[in-house]
This record gives C-alpha cells, structure tokens and sequence, in this order.
C-alpha cells in the first residue's frame, strides 16, 4: 500500500516551562476519506497517552506503548486516524497521563488506500 501525503505536516515542537498534561497542534485543510498520522512526544518517563482527540472525529488510535531513552529524556508514541469523516481545519489533542515538562506533535494528513485499518499491510 502506498502513502502519499496529504496536507501537512502540522507540528508542535517541544514546549519547555509550566509542567502540563496537554498538547495541541492545528491541521487546517483536511480531506474526508484521507487518514492522520501524528507522532507524540514528551520528556518524562512512565508518562502514558490517556486521550487523544480530533475535533468531529473519533479518538486517535495509539500504536504500540510509549518508547524512548531516559539517559536523554526523549519519549514518543505514533497515533492515527485511519478515515476522515469531515473534512476541514482539526484540532488534535493529546492529554498524558501526569505533569510533563515537554511536549511536541507532529501530524499530517495521507492518502492510502486502506481506511479501516491504516497500517494493515506493513511489516
């Protein structure tokens, strides 16, 4: 199955100071029927995805458990949206399990050929 990108990519890169739970990024001019991909990332250790939400979507699917190293403080997720239903600017969100100095989200927009299961297929 082939991707081709869509619109994209939207990101939040690492945001310093306050702790907080949350971490939002704007994509503006989704398409209905296309799939989101985002990759999720925070400094803090033992931190889980508790939601993750697209405004007029259902929730993101998250793949696999959060993956990084200690000694550098680096941890992220891969999540995605494998139909669009409504097409337009989405807000995701993303909420984390407790207080984390850093976060950062990547997402974009693809097409591909199948919308029920986006990484059916792959290896």
């Amino acid at each position: 199955m082939a991707f081709t990108l869509g619109v994209g990519p939207a990101i939040t890169p690492a945001t310093g100071g306050a702790d907080a739970t949350t971490v939002s990024v704007v994509l503006s001019g989704t398409t209905a029927g296309r799939s989101l991909v985002a990759v999720v990332g925070n400094n803090t250790s033992g931190r889980t995805i508790t939601s993750a939400t697209c405004t007029g979507e259902s929730n993101l699917t998250a793949h696999g458990s959060m993956f990084g190293n200690a000694g550098v403080g680096v941890f992220q997720q891969v999540l995605s949206l494998a139909n669009i239903t409504a097409g337009g600017d989405k807000t995701i969100t993303i909420t984390f399990s407790g207080n984390t100095g850093q976060r950062s989200i990547w997402v974009a927009e693809f097409i591909c050929g199948d919308t029920t299961s986006l990484f059916s297929g792959l290896n």
